[in-house]
């Protein structure tokens, strides 16, 4: 595997478990902690966030010119946010 390509599979293992931890936190809230844990599930939630940023931002790095303008794109940006807010007014039922 090429540099990109080790980096572009870390992210792809990092996004899982930020979807997991997510998942955590919706069964059993943001507070809880299993007795082997050390964290929260809020403490392990932005864990696994930032796991997901640093992989995104050494992606960035390593080959700035496929990526860089999804960073940056700012009427994406704004149509996702759109997106997301109506959903959040009209939940389905």
């Amino acid at each position: 595997m090429t540099r990109q390509e080790t980096l572009l599979a870390i992210l792809a293992e990092e996004c899982g478990e930020l979807t997991q931890r997510c998942t955590k936190v919706l069964r059993f809230g943001l507070e809880n902690k299993r007795p082997s844990q050390e964290f929260t599930n809020a403490e392990l939630l932005k864990q696994e966030f930032n796991d997901v940023m640093i992989a995104m931002v050494m992606l960035v790095e390593e080959n700035p010119e496929p990526f860089m303008y999804s960073i940056t794109d700012r009427k994406h940006q704004d149509q996702k946010r759109e997106k997301v807010e109506y959903h959040l007014l009209n939940p389905i039922e």
